[in-house]
């Protein structure tokens, strides 16, 4: 039970990077952390 909703947690994630964080997420990954 446990799985499938860290699962769908991750399809969710992979979902909101694929439909255009992905450039957010990777400029913030490129900016040095304060």
């Amino acid at each position: 039970m446990k799985a499938t909703f860290i699962a769908l947690g991750a399809m969710k994630v992979a979902f909101m990077a694929w439909t255009g964080g992905y450039r957010t997420a990777s400029r913030a990954f490129t900016r040095p952390l304060p």
